[in-house]
């Protein structure tokens, strides 16, 4: 997405990967910030120094940290073109979910607005091994199944929302709709599409919610 303006242009939704570089000769704890491929700057360094170990981890796992990005750009008859790249992270301890991503072939979904989980109420068994005091970073699977509200009810195809395998909840029928083509998507090229969640509560009650963007962005 794109805006030109008097002030300048403002780009938002670009795909960015954010990476260490412990090898960097000036800082050892240096993140890089790449959009979409290019190296356009780095974290500062004290944010740098925070987020350096969890990177490095996902590194030695073949693995990184994509992101969204906002780019705004000065205008071309600006004395000095400037620009500036914002970057939305999560904090330190959520760069790696607390679980393991699926063993078999998967895709992260790109990252998006929230999307509250429905029914977390009736998997509490499995949601209570999860809880923390604080929030919990997790990998959550997404996959297109058909609900019955009632035995009279007419089926409906909506979301599910496994952890490790598990039934934790599913999206409405609305919100199922808005994410559901990208899940087929990935599905029919023989891939578990994986999201990011975070779950917040108690071993008594919890709520899980999705971090995901929507089919049409």
């Amino acid at each position: 997405n794109g805006r030109r303006e008097e002030w300048g242009t403002e780009l938002t939704g670009l795909a960015a990967t954010v990476v260490a570089e412990p090898n960097n000769q000036y800082d050892r704890n240096a993140v890089a910030v790449h959009v979409q491929g290019e190296l356009v700057g780095y974290l500062p360094r004290d944010a740098a120094q925070l987020y350096s170990p969890p990177l490095q981890d996902l590194a030695e796992r073949g693995e990184y940290l994509a992101v969204e990005a906002r780019v705004w750009i000065a205008p071309p008859d600006d004395d000095y073109r400037a620009g500036s790249v914002t970057v939305v992270l999560p904090p330190p301890h959520g760069v790696q979910s607390f679980n393991e991503l699926p063993g078999g072939p998967h895709k992260v979904l790109p990252f998006g607005g929230a999307i509250q989980v429905s029914g977390e109420d009736q998997h509490m068994d499995v949601l209570r091994r999860y809880v923390s005091d604080g929030e919990r970073y997790l990998a959550v699977t997404l996959h297109l199944v058909e609900e019955q509200k009632t035995e009279r009810s007419a089926p409906y195809s909506c979301v599910e929302v496994r952890l490790d395998g598990h039934r934790v909840g599913v999206l409405t029928k609305a919100m199922s709709g808005k994410i559901a083509d990208v899940v087929q998507y990935v599905t029919e090229r023989g891939k578990t599409p994986v999201c990011r969640a975070v779950l917040k509560g108690s071993p008594l009650r919890a709520e899980l919610v999705l971090y995901v963007a929507k089919s049409h962005e």
